[in-house]
């Protein structure tokens, strides 16, 4: 179990391993989620946590636990990183460096042999690298394909979020199996039970009419525009529904837009980034993931935690996998806004799978995945 905040750990029980955490910044994304539980739950008793960040910025700061180790290297681009990277863990001299951001491992590992004490590198992946590598442009594809190539073999563990990931890297990376181990990520389950024990966020809605909750960053990846399709029909059989969507990103203009042009605008509310999104999960009627792609989606089980209806596209990779098939959440095909608005219209007739999503995020508690990473780390 971790220690409570500040304090230290008992002398005389051997010398811990001194882990290095990186991170480009604090804005708010699931794998950033994953290093602050990570952070919060790793065993002080046997490892010591540095958490380094390019540019200590975002929301998410002021979720660090009070006895966290920070370094700032004030570096907004992680293009510019590499010489205050190698001079902050040079001067640290960490056991193990841990990186788990696609820009950040290739820094770290462009970084390698420049590291006097020789660290034990360890990277996490976050996205398939197909899907990936599939928002670059020509040049730019090509130059990441390279670089998968030439410097994933060099970290002496890979950790994938699911086994399609794990395959993914072992084919791109060209690694074998022994180098890639499958993790997946962590959720403090108390903690999202206790900031989702609020009173409701939403309006009372009319008649037939649900309050649709969806979480995640606006952007391509996350398939807003498509949900907001779904909603337009789903808005027609289920008049005075409300569509809420937390999050903020380069495509909020945009989705604002498409909103308009289908005449639901005032019924499709942008809410913003909120630190504690979990009462807008725990009172939706329902609650809706309607992603391209994932690596492993966070936010599907933060909402089991929240005893949420969900429903899901299965998309590769995570929601298959989470949901147990279609135990704990409707799936829907991926990428088709009439199939997602269909399952919502079943699932708001159908709330059986609220309860018993809250046994399914266990298996996803701190406690247990903690552990996981631990066995890693230290060996």
């Amino acid at each position: 179990m971790p220690l409570e905040q500040g304090e230290t750990p008992a002398a005389g029980r051997g010398a811990r391993t001194k882990l290095m955490l990186l991170t480009p910044n604090l804005h708010g994304g699931g794998a950033e989620r994953v290093l602050i539980n990570l952070l919060r739950f790793f065993d002080r008793r046997r490892l010591a946590p540095r958490l380094v960040a390019a540019d200590l910025a975002g929301p998410l700061v002021k979720q660090l636990p009070q006895d966290a180790d920070v370094a700032d290297l004030g570096v907004r681009r992680i293009r510019y990183v590499l010489p205050k990277l190698v001079g902050e863990i040079n001067r640290s001299g960490p056991d193990v460096v841990l990186s788990a951001f696609e820009r950040m491992n290739f820094a770290l590992l462009m970084a390698k042999p420049f590291l006097r004490n020789r660290p034990r590198i360890v990277i996490r992946e976050v996205n398939l690298p197909s899907r990936s590598l599939a928002e670059y442009g020509g040049s730019r594809r090509r130059l990441y394909q390279a670089l998968y190539r030439k410097l994933y073999p060099g970290a002496d563990l890979i950790i994938a979020q699911s086994e399609r990931m794990r395959e993914e890297i072992m084919a791109f990376a060209g690694v074998g199996p022994d180098r890639v181990v499958t993790i997946h990520n962590p959720i403090d389950v108390a903690a999202i039970g206790k900031l989702s024990d609020r009173p409701s966020p939403y309006a009372e809605t009319g008649g037939a009419g649900c309050n649709v909750a969806a979480v995640g960053r606006l952007e391509f990846q996350k398939g807003f525009d498509l949900l907001i399709r779904a909603f337009r029909v789903f808005l027609d059989r289920r008049p005075g529904s409300r569509l809420y969507l937390l999050g903020e990103g380069s495509l909020r203009a945009e989705l604002s837009g498409l909103a308009a042009s289908l005449g639901i605008g005032e019924f499709v509310h942008f809410v913003g980034f909120r630190d504690n999104p979990y009462p807008y999960i725990r009172h939706a009627d329902l609650f809706v993931l309607p992603s391209r792609y994932e690596g492993f989606p966070n936010v599907l089980l933060e909402a089991l935690a929240c005893r949420a209806n969900i429903v899901a596209a299965d998309c590769p990779s995570g929601p298959r996998e989470i949901l147990s098939r279609e135990e704990y959440g409707l799936l829907v095909p991926p990428n088709d806004p009439d199939g997602l608005a269909e399952g919502m219209l079943r699932r708001a007739n159908d709330a059986a799978g609220r309860s018993s999503g809250y046994a399914r995020a266990m298996d996803y508690d701190c406690s247990v995945i903690t552990g996981k990473y631990e066995q890693v780390l230290i060996g």
